[in-house]
């Protein structure tokens, strides 16, 4: 009786972690849908989010950053380990699949790219609260940064039309979640200690903005556009949702990573795919269709995954 109690504890524990972020999300897209909100309210939300929102939510994290420990900290590196390790393996299985080389690159956007700045946070916070925000602020601006330099690097050699490095790093330094969490370690590492009601002000912020944030995501669904691609689409959420953060878990323990730590990491990288993936491929004149498709479908399917990956890891003494 007492093991039944343990399954179904454990198992509530993940679902009350995913639940309220699903149901947001799917909120978001029923609005869309059936036009209670217009287009264009979605659109100067997203907006708000982009410009204003998440650079706020992630400069209140930055201001609880230890740089004694956070900077060196093995996680940081684990995430660029799996990534790399992702995109090579993916790679490879897209040729083993015989996809045309034109979408060989949009499947391995699909597997490792997630999304850190939305849902990542959003899970994180979620299950540890302030404590997980600052762990996954310094990853969000550390792991965005190599996301953007290797997906350059992997369309380039996937697609005919080149984009330049340099300007995505350009445009990587004008992203306002980058200036968010910039000003906020700045602030943290040689400002004044932010005072409790600055802190209890910043939390109710968050909350409130990880709420809109996460409509705005919901949004942006549309499920009429699956079509030709939907079979790759589907081999490349699964790789997003269930080899990456399976192969995220091996590295990070091999790497020394464990406790909370490791719980972020997991929630980081389990997530959905990011949707500036779409952005990306459109930009270099791609299958936009297929990456839509894989965004839409790791955003519809990670609720599940990500539970399902909670109650294994506690089940298994893993995390906190």
């Amino acid at each position: 009786m007492n093991e039944a109690n343990s399954f179904f504890a454990m198992l509530a524990s993940g679902i009350a972690i995913t639940a309220p972020i699903f149901f947001t999300i799917i909120a978001g897209a029923l609005l869309r849908a059936f036009n209670i909100l217009s287009p264009s309210v979605f659109d100067r939300l997203a907006s708000a989010v982009y410009w204003f929102i998440m650079p706020a939510t992630l400069f209140f994290g930055s201001l609880k950053l230890d740089f004694s420990s956070d900077i060196g900290s093995p996680y940081l590196l684990a995430g660029v380990v799996v990534t790399l390790l992702v995109i090579s393996l993916s790679y490879g299985y897209g040729r083993w699949r015989g996809l045309p080389r034109a979408h060989i690159g949009i499947f391995v956007q699909g597997a490792y790219r997630s999304n850190l700045g939305l849902v990542g946070i959003a899970l994180a916070v979620q299950a540890y609260g302030d404590a997980g925000l600052a762990l996954a602020t310094l990853p969000v601006a550390i792991w965005t940064l190599v996301y953007n330099v290797l997906a350059v690097f992997i369309l380039n050699t996937t697609l005919s039309r080149q984009q330049s490095v340099s300007k995505s790093i350009l445009n990587l330094l004008q992203n306002p979640l980058i200036w968010g969490i910039v000003l906020g370690a700045l602030c943290a590492r040689w400002g004044p200690t932010p005072s409790p009601q600055l802190l209890s002000g910043g939390g109710y912020l968050i909350q409130g903005s990880l709420f809109f944030a996460l409509l705005s995501v919901g949004a942006s669904f549309n499920i009429a556009r699956l079509r030709a691609n939907y079979a790759e689409a589907l081999e490349a959420s699964l790789w997003k949702l269930f080899i990456t953060p399976l192969i995220a878990v091996g590295v990070a323990i091999a790497m020394g990573v464990e406790g909370l730590q490791l719980a972020v990491l997991f929630l980081l990288l389990a997530g959905p795919t990011a949707t500036s993936s779409y952005l990306m491929v459109a930009a270099a004149g791609g299958n936009r269709e297929l990456a839509a498709d894989i965004v839409m479908l790791t955003s519809l399917f990670f609720p599940f995954s990500v539970t399902v990956g909670l109650f294994v890891l506690r089940a298994l003494g893993m995390l906190p």
